[in-house]
């Protein structure tokens, strides 16, 4: 999928899962305590994403401290492994996330998780309203956001070479 009529170099993938219950992935997950550049950048990602939400007359969704832990080990997961995944050149990729959707039914509760992911160069500032643009772009992006959920959490990590990658988790329970 190519974005030509944006300027930034970027690459988004979405995705979502309705989580049976089974045991999860025992796989070990990196995560490691954000920057606060990173932190302040996921904060302001969540509360981008909820304010535009709003504009459409949808719900905001809180907070969920499980669900940062998860988007924020998957993003440092992958600033971990650059060059690992090449999915349209970048090092992007829903790896593991059956193993996250399973995490938070598990420890959570949660029925329904969905993810989008983005890889941006980092700007200035506007990092945040530079990911809503480019999720809303998207189809897949501008479902999961729109989507009936009840909790989100957002995870960043800056990689050497300036790219922000950007996980957020969205989940509801499903009765």
């Amino acid at each position: 999928m190519q974005f030509t009529q944006l300027s930034l170099p970027v690459i988004l993938i979405a995705v979502m899962v309705v989580t049976p219950s089974c045991s999860p992935h025992r796989a070990a997950m990196q995560t490691s305590k954000p920057t606060a550049q990173e932190a302040t950048i996921a904060r302001e990602v969540h509360r981008t994403i909820n304010n535009y939400r709003a504009s459409q007359g949808l719900t905001r969704l809180p907070r969920h401290t499980g669900l940062e832990r998860l988007a924020q080990g998957h993003s440092d997961y992958l600033r971990g492994k650059q060059g690992t995944f090449s999915l349209h050149g970048k090092n992007i990729s829903h790896f593991k996330f059956k193993w996250r959707a399973q995490q938070a039914a598990t420890h959570y509760g949660f029925s329904k998780t969905s993810e989008n992911l983005a890889s941006i160069k980092m700007k200035p500032d506007g990092q945040a309203h530079h990911l809503l643009i480019l999720w809303v772009a998207s189809e897949g992006h501008r479902e999961n956001i729109h989507g009936d959920w009840t909790h989100s959490g957002v995870g960043t990590a800056i990689t050497k070479d300036g790219q922000i990658i950007a996980t957020q988790l969205f989940a509801a329970k499903v009765e």
